[in-house]
């Protein structure tokens, strides 16, 4: 097999092509057979999904985030070819809105600016307002139906829940996904992260792997709610756009407070604790 990100160019002739492909995580090859057949496509979906989730280790430079998208052009290309060929599998549409989301997210990490201001859309203020009217009525029905909330005042939504709605509304193109997809666990994720444990929406948006990753480490609380300071933000280390945390590290012999990117699954920190000797 083949990795799908050093061979994208195959790849892209093999899906013009229509040849049956075989993938296994991030890998692929072609095999005998007439066509792509469902079950093909739905392995080739996830395993380009993979491909897209490890990309966002990749540090982007940020002077030139204008002119990234070129560099990224056979993922873009390779999205097409998979939507056209999922509109002929209707049965494979989760995997249409999950690639959706993936490709959202990689526009906006390339755009020079946060949210909607890089992605310029001809739209009606009315449009607008009626998509965050629509989703703060999907929210409070959400909220309403959690049992975490003792009672019925405390499943209102808060001032504090109205800012993480105008903020997730700042990406338009991402929640009108959402509602493109009509799935009722995208919402559940979306609103547990943000109202719930209130966590920083940029980083949801435009970094889903990772944030997955940091859920599935039951660190998702840690980082909104339980803290006092914003304790995941995307940052411009070394001229580079990245996610990144603050962080106490031993540098030199003496402690520092820096922000330091999470992207690479590989880093390690020594972090700093007074409490043992130097």
């Amino acid at each position: 097999m083949q990795s799908i990100n050093q061979t994208l160019p195959l790849f892209i002739q093999a899906l013009q092509s229509n040849v049956p492909i075989e993938c296994q995580e991030q890998e692929w090859k072609t095999v005998k057979g007439k066509a792509l057949t469902k079950h093909q496509l739905e392995k080739v979906c996830d395993a380009f999904c993979r491909v897209l989730d490890a990309l966002e280790a990749t540090a982007l430079p940020f002077t030139v985030l204008d002119r990234q998208s070129s560099n990224f052009s056979d993922y873009f290309k390779t999205y097409d070819l998979l939507k056209q060929k999922i509109a002929q599998h209707p049965a494979c549409i989760h995997s249409r809105h999950v690639l959706a989301l993936r490709i959202t997210a990689l526009r906006y990490r390339l755009a020079d600016s946060d949210r909607e201001g890089a992605l310029p859309e001809k739209r009606r203020h009315s449009d607008v307002v009626d998509l965050a009217d629509r989703l703060a009525e999907r929210a409070a029905q959400w909220k309403q139906s959690q049992k975490l909330y003792p009672t019925y005042r405390d499943r209102e939504l808060s001032p504090g829940d109205h800012l993480q709605l105008k903020e997730i509304c700042r990406y338009q193109r991402f929640v009108k996904r959402l509602y493109k997809a009509n799935d009722s666990k995208l919402f559940d994720r979306l609103f547990t992260w943000a109202l719930r444990d209130h966590c920083p929406i940029d980083p949801y948006v435009q970094y889903p792997a990772t944030w997955a990753w940091l859920k599935d480490n039951l660190v998702a609380a840690r980082i909104g709610r339980s803290s006092s300071v914003e304790l995941l933000a995307i940052a411009v280390i070394k001229g580079a756009k990245v996610l990144a945390m603050p962080m106490f590290v031993l540098k030199k012999g003496s402690a520092q407070f820096r922000s330091i990117s999470i992207l690479d699954p590989s880093k390690k920190v020594a972090l700093y604790d007074p409490s043992l000797p130097k």
